[in-house]
């Protein structure tokens, strides 16, 4: 019995099968991206509190003792006072302290980006930064939240902590 390569049933054959290997390997290719940004996520999440937080039982050798904060650049707190480019922020220790934005600062509300104006006295917030020479925090990032979650051991003291 021999093939016939010029019938149109035979062509249709081999494009159907052709086609059927091409969705298979796309298929393949989707899994294997899946896969591979799945596994990457759970490493993520897994070293989250190490890479961010610091480590549970402190720094070693005296550098700091467990409780003191891991992330002296996060303010979590409660606004008290809105200027042309400072805000004052009540920690939920009390401590009022001074944050300092610019231009480039992002605010967000929930995952909706606003405008410095639109923050108001008694929003609360979560600010991260860095210092700057006169012991203000610069802010790069605003996110106004529902409500301050002060019984999570990580939000003692107005800042991050571990």
């Amino acid at each position: 019995m021999t093939i016939n390569f010029d019938s149109k049933m035979v062509r249709w054959v081999l494009v159907g099968i052709g086609a059927l290997i091409i969705l298979l390997v796309v298929f393949k290719m989707g899994e294997f991206v899946g896969s591979r940004k799945a596994d990457f996520s759970r490493r993520w999440s897994d070293n989250y509190e190490r890479n961010f937080m610091g480590p549970r039982s402190g720094f070693p050798m005296g550098m700091g003792a467990p409780g003191d904060s891991m992330m002296g650049h996060g303010i979590a707190g409660s606004v008290v006072s809105v200027a042309s480019s400072t805000f004052a922020v009540r920690g939920t220790d009390t401590v009022e302290r001074v944050v300092s934005f610019t231009a480039a600062t992002q605010f967000q509300r929930f995952r909706d980006t606003i405008a410095p104006a639109d923050l108001a006295v008694g929003d609360n917030i979560i600010v991260l930064g860095s210092p700057d020479d006169t012991g203000r925090v610069v802010a790069k990032f605003v996110r106004i939240v529902p409500e301050l979650p002060t019984s999570d051991p990580l939000f003692r003291g107005g800042m991050m902590q571990r």
